[in-house]
């Protein structure tokens, strides 16, 4: 990295394109991304061990995007104390992470060869071009769906995929499998907050699925015989349980709400009295026992709830 360096050439230009438009015909053969996207320089690469060293903090790339849709990548980056710096294109390879509202994040590798980047003495017209790196980017959960068009033999199916206390599980992978364990759609990972979105460019007309999730710590969960319609958006809700803890009619913040079959699994009662608890996303339901105890566990309430999969099951209040 150097602050003197001054950089006349671009280092390499990104095609990035909609890969549900391009899929479905839409936007004509080049359709560009929608939205803002930001790219974020995460790693570099030792050329001669070809082993990747993450930096501290990724640094956030300037880009220019041309009339054509292009991004054009001139070698400056923001630093994490906010300063500009050019970055030396003999340091690549480098990892660039692409981000964005509507799209999966997705992560490339950029190469600064010498026939690629000209000497610095170079005039400013010389021909040589840089290179380009392409790649095409999947919808995310914010992606603005088009309505299917009437026999259009495709359609999506999304939830979120939620920790016992409903905090999302980021970076986890799912995937849609038929009978025969082939996939039925491109895999996609669970945004920071949990959010997925899986997307058939065709279906069969009964298409039944198997969806499997395995978290970042490699434990693996599946559903089956999840129906997906033809056509339109389906959901997959995570079976939970909700309710409230009242103490003379008033909500209890801090309450403990344990559930007693299962080792460990509680839920704390937020600031209105209101708690919830999910379960993994295999669950089979059934009946559980439930336990709430007021932050002073001085006085607890236990009371007997049905579990059923793929719902939210309100339980009556513990009163106190």
């Amino acid at each position: 990295m150097s602050a003197g360096l001054q950089v006349t050439r671009a280092y390499f230009t990104l095609d990035l394109q909609d890969q549900f438009a391009l899929e479905r015909g839409l936007s004509g053969p080049r359709p560009c991304v929608l939205g803002g996207i930001r790219m974020l320089l995460t790693a570099q690469t030792e050329q001669a061990t070809d082993v990747s060293v993450s930096f501290p903090q990724p640094m956030e790339m300037k880009f220019v995007r041309n009339t054509t849709g292009h991004f054009v990548f001139f070698g400056n980056v923001i630093m994490p104390n906010g300063q500009v710096r050019a970055i030396d294109p003999q340091s690549s390879p480098w990892t660039i992470r692409v981000v964005s509202e509507y799209y999966q994040s997705v992560e490339l590798r950029a190469t600064i060869a010498p026939e690629n980047f000209p000497a610095r003495t170079a005039p400013i017209g010389d021909p040589l071009q840089p290179f380009l790196i392409q790649a095409a980017l999947r919808p995310g959960p914010a992606y603005p769906f088009p309505n299917e068009p009437p026999g259009q033999p495709g359609g999506s199916l999304r939830s979120v995929l939620r920790n016992p206390d409903g905090s999302g599980v980021a970076g986890a992978t799912v995937e849609a499998l038929d009978p025969t364990d082939k996939a039925l759609a491109p895999a996609v990972r669970t945004t920071d907050d949990g959010q997925w979105v899986l997307v058939f460019a065709a279906l069969p007309s009964q298409a039944v699925a198997t969806v499997r999730f395995t978290y970042p710590d490699g434990t693996v969960k599946s559903v089956s015989n999840v129906a997906v319609a033809l056509e339109r958006e389906n959901n997959l809700p995570q079976t939970a349980l909700r309710g409230r803890v009242l103490l003379r009619k008033f909500g209890v913040p801090g309450a403990t709400i344990q559930v007693n079959q299962i080792k460990g699994a509680h839920a704390l009662s937020d600031s209105t009295g209101s708690w919830f608890y999910y379960f993994a996303p295999d669950d089979l339901g059934g009946s559980v026992n439930l336990t709430a105890a007021l932050p002073d566990q001085s006085d607890s309430k236990s009371l007997t709830s049905t579990v059923i999969p793929r719902a939210t099951v309100v339980v009556p209040a513990f009163e106190f």
